[in-house]
C-alpha cells in the first residue's frame, strides 16, 4: 500500500531589494548608461530601449528625467564637458610657468585620448544645430580660457592675451580632432607643439600690447 508522502515546502526566496536612490544619484546612473551606449553608437543609431537595458531601468524613467532621447543626449554631452573640465582644472595654477601649462595640456589630451567619442561628440554634436549644446560648448571654452589665463597671467590678463588664448583654443580643438583620427604624433609631441603655438601667440600679443589695460576674461555666452 502506497503511503502518501508529505511534501516539504521550500523556503520562499526573498524578494530582491531595490535600493532607493535620491533623484540626483538616479540621474547620474542613467547618464552613465547613456554614456556607455553613446560611446559605441551615434545618436541616431542608439536606441532608448538599449540604453534602458544597460541601465536596468524603464524607458519611462528616462523620459521622466530627460524628456526623451534628445534631452538625454544633451545631458550626456554636459557630463562629458564637466568630466573634461575636471581633468583640465585639476592642474592648479601656482606660478606662471611653462611646466604648469604643459601639465594642463597633457590633462586635456589625456581626456580626449581616453574619451575620443565623447570629446568628438561634444564639439561636433550629432543632433544638428542645438542652442543648448552651443551654449554649453561656449561656456566650456570660457572656463578653459579662464583656467589658462590663470596659469600664464595670474595677476590679470590683457585684452590681447585673452584674444591669443581664445584663438589658441580653436587651434587645440582642430588639432586634437585630427590627432584622434590619425593617431600621430605621440601625445607628448602634440602637447609640445600646442604649448609652443600658444607661446608664439602670446609673444606676438605682448609685442602689440604695450600699455594694454588689464581686464577679466569676457564670457561669450
Amino acid at each position: 500500500m502506497l503511503r502518501r508522502g508529505v511534501a516539504k515546502s521550500r523556503p520562499a526566496r526573498p524578494a530582491p531589494v531595490r535600493q532607493r536612490l535620491v533623484p540626483r544619484a538616479r540621474r547620474e546612473l542613467l547618464v552613465a548608461a547613456a554614456r556607455e551606449v553613446f560611446h559605441r553608437r551615434s545618436y541616431h543609431d542608439a536606441s532608448m530601449a538599449e540604453i534602458a537595458r544597460v541601465a536596468g531601468a524603464s524607458k519611462g524613467l528616462f523620459h521622466h528625467y530627460f524628456g526623451g532621447k534628445r534631452g538625454l543626449y544633451v545631458a550626456f554631452l554636459q557630463d562629458e564637458s564637466e568630466r573634461m573640465l575636471a581633468r583640465i582644472t585639476a592642474v592648479t595654477p601656482q606660478t606662471p610657468s611653462v611646466e604648469t601649462l604643459i601639465a594642463s595640456v597633457h590633462e586635456f589630451l589625456s581626456y580626449a585620448e581616453d574619451n575620443p567619442v565623447g570629446y568628438s561628440s561634444l564639439l561636433q554634436g550629432g543632433i544638428g544645430s542645438d542652442r543648448k549644446v552651443n551654449r554649453m560648448v561656449a561656456q566650456a571654452r570660457d572656463r578653459y580660457v579662464k583656467h589658462t589665463l590663470g596659469i600664464i597671467a595670474p595677476g590679470g590678463a590683457t585684452v590681447v592675451q585673452e584674444m591669443a588664448v581664445r584663438g589658441w583654443i580653436g587651434c587645440i580643438e582642430g588639432a586634437t580632432l585630427h590627432w584622434l583620427r590619425a593617431r600621430v604624433p605621440e601625445r607628448a609631441s602634440l602637447a609640445g607643439f600646442l604649448v609652443s603655438a600658444l607661446l608664439v601667440l602670446l609673444s606676438a600679443a605682448e609685442r602689440s600690447a604695450a600699455g594694454a589695460k588689464q581686464v577679466e576674461p569676457t564670457p561669450t555666452a
